[in-house]
């Protein structure tokens, strides 16, 4: 292995371990995949490229080529940064490929989710200990303890407890169980945080490993059941989590729980955006959508609160469901290659739990998130399409 390729790897697996601190210091990935991009071209091989005959890549590229024909056509000129914002994803893929050391990326993508997680636990601590009161399900406090905004937070840590599973299936026995130790460290901040999706989408890929581990049922339903009285005893005593999820609020109706819940208040707007042919088939494009759901925000009338609306007015949220704003900004013949995209990446890493997982979840997470409006959620759909990849090219060996 030569010099460059070496400094590669490294640079590669920096740029890996910087993407959990994203919020902090946004620059940092952003100059190094800059450098890697320079490197790229003196390390590529025509027979690296052999990597990306892959159908799933293919119906993205097709989603992309649709949002920049429809910019050109309406003259959506706003909608470039978007546009770029996705081929940032293909520029992630595509310097990955050069990389040979395939596991240094990933433990280094693990070590710096640990890092952050463990800055996050003092000053959670310094917080309770200093404060009469700690209340964890809302406040602008949250994301300053965090050191980030705690959906993208919870799912990084899932993702990260699932990348260490894959990696005590490859390690010796002691790495094996340290390994499995930190995964638990992940998922058990993820109840202290009660980040909703993040749980949900956990259980998801737990159920999902019955189905891979069927040879061993009895060992697979006893890790399941194990994890399930976990959840019903952190549901059972963390009042954080029964207030994320509304079940200690008896004192409300359901309708006044649904006001409290912002996303009840973005897809009912968003649900309710008028179409016409052009958008059902290209959209009305991501500025002209989002100035849309802001304007049915100044006329609903069923927030809690008037200071409620005007956050919502303020804050000018997007659709916060991928596949809804997908759909709304470049049309149904982007959307149809989008989920085309997402069944296919599923199906070509079937054959691997810890690959199809970290899709799995990807995929869940578009339910609740607008991913590209985001530089940590661009960079998260790209790692997590290469971390895939990467599993399956060491399953390959």
């Amino acid at each position: 292995m030569n010099s460059i390729q070496k400094i590669y790897n490294y640079l590669f697996a920096l740029f890996c371990a910087s993407f959990p601190f994203t919020d902090l210091a946004k620059a940092i990935p952003n100059i190094l995949m800059g450098v890697l991009g320079v490197l790229f071209f003196f390390l590529i091989k025509k027979e690296d490229f052999k990597k990306l005959r892959l159908k799933s890549l293919n119906l993205f590229v097709l989603m992309i080529f649709v949002g920049f024909f429809s910019m050109l056509i309406f003259q959506r000129w706003d909608d470039m940064s978007f546009i770029i914002r996705l081929l940032t994803i293909i520029v992630i893929i595509l310097i990955s490929l050069p990389v040979k050391d395939l596991k240094t990326p990933i433990k280094t993508f693990v070590i710096s989710s640990l890092s952050l997680l463990i800055i996050s636990s003092f000053k959670l601590i310094l917080y309770a200990k200093n404060s009469s009161f700690f209340d964890f399900t809302l406040g602008k406090h949250i994301n300053d303890l965090l050191l980030g905004e705690r959906p993208y937070l919870g799912m990084l840590y899932v993702t990260s407890a699932c990348l260490c599973w894959y990696l005590a299936s490859k390690t010796s026995l002691f790495s094996k169980y340290l390994w499995y130790i930190i995964s638990v460290i992940f998922v058990g901040f993820v109840f202290v945080i009660s980040a909703r999706m993040a749980l949900i989408s956990f259980f998801i890929i737990v159920f999902v490993n019955l189905f891979y581990h069927n040879k061993r049922l009895k060992m697979a339903l006893t890790l399941a059941s194990g994890i399930m009285v976990l959840a019903i005893l952190l549901f059972s005593f963390n009042e954080n989590i029964k207030k994320r999820f509304f079940i200690s609020d008896v004192n409300h109706t359901v309708s006044e729980k649904l006001a409290f819940e912002p996303r009840y208040h973005i897809w009912e707007c968003a649900i309710s955006l008028e179409q016409n042919t052009n958008s059902i088939l290209f959209g009305k494009g991501f500025k002209n959508t989002e100035d849309e759901l802001v304007n049915c925000y100044k006329a609903k009338e069923k927030f809690y609160t008037e200071e409620q609306q005007q956050w919502f007015i303020a804050k000018r949220f997007n659709s916060h469901n991928q596949y809804l704003g997908i759909y709304y900004s470049m049309g149904v013949i982007a959307l149809v290659g989008f989920i085309g995209f997402l069944y296919y990446a599923l199906y070509e890493n079937r054959k691997s739990y810890y690959a199809m997982s970290l899709l799995l979840l990807l995929s869940l997470f578009f339910i609740t998130e607008n991913l590209i409006y985001r530089q940590i959620g661009i960079t998260y759909i790209g790692l997590s399409l290469v971390f895939a990849w990467f599993i399956n090219r060491e399953n390959a060996k």
